[in-house]
């Protein structure tokens, strides 16, 4: 499997650059594979609290018990009606590929996002930075070849994305999986999820 991390890009030519490099390496597009547990060892409270820091000026709250959160995502994986969407990240001028999965919460009726990368382990990735900061002189199709060898993991990156934020980044690939207007469907849209304790009922 190919990096999921993208070449860096000046915002002139980035999308140019970003499609060329996408096509180069379809692989980047490859579905991940998701199983149940990479929700067994979220540590919601903090991803969600992180997850707010960036939420949009009006956002639709909801308050969850954790195992109806879990459970609402486990069963939505496996529900193939329900989108995944590949979205183009930037960060610290670095482009990335995220998988974005629409959540639905049977009970409530209520549907939400979570974006999902790949990421290596500490060691690794200090390791592969340095290595890609100091071979100017060697091609990128070679660097990518040595980082693809570095094991990886899938997690969750971020919980309630509003959906103009997915048409926008996802807009960014020339291949569309998603409108727009099919994508207004999914409503309610929650934009900010919390965890209410067990012995409260979900609102």
């Amino acid at each position: 499997k190919r990096n999921a991390e993208l070449p860096n890009q000046n915002t002139s030519s980035n999308h140019k650059q970003l499609n060329q490099h996408l096509k180069r390496y379809p692989g980047l597009l490859s579905r991940p594979d998701i199983t149940d547990d990479i929700f067994e060892s979220i540590k919601w409270e903090i991803l969600l609290s992180q997850s707010s820091n960036e939420l949009p000026l009006i956002s639709l709250n909801a308050g969850l018990t954790e195992g109806t959160l879990v459970n609402g995502c486990k069963e939505s994986i496996r529900n193939d009606k329900l989108p995944f969407i590949p979205i183009v990240v930037n960060k610290e001028n670095k482009y990335f590929i995220e998988w974005l999965k629409i959540i639905f919460i049977k009970s409530q009726h209520i549907y939400f996002g979570i974006s999902l990368k790949h990421v290596y382990n500490k060691n690794d990735n200090i390791l592969i930075d340095g290595y890609c900061r100091n071979v100017e002189s060697v091609s990128f199709d070679i660097t990518q070849i040595i980082i693809s060898y570095y094991p990886r993991k899938l997690i969750v990156s971020r919980i309630g994305v509003n959906q103009q934020d997915i048409i926008y980044k996802h807009s960014l690939l020339n291949k569309q999986l998603i409108s727009t207007q099919e994508l207004s469907t999914y409503r309610p849209w929650i934009t900010n999820v919390t965890i209410k304790h067990d012995i409260e009922n979900d609102m």
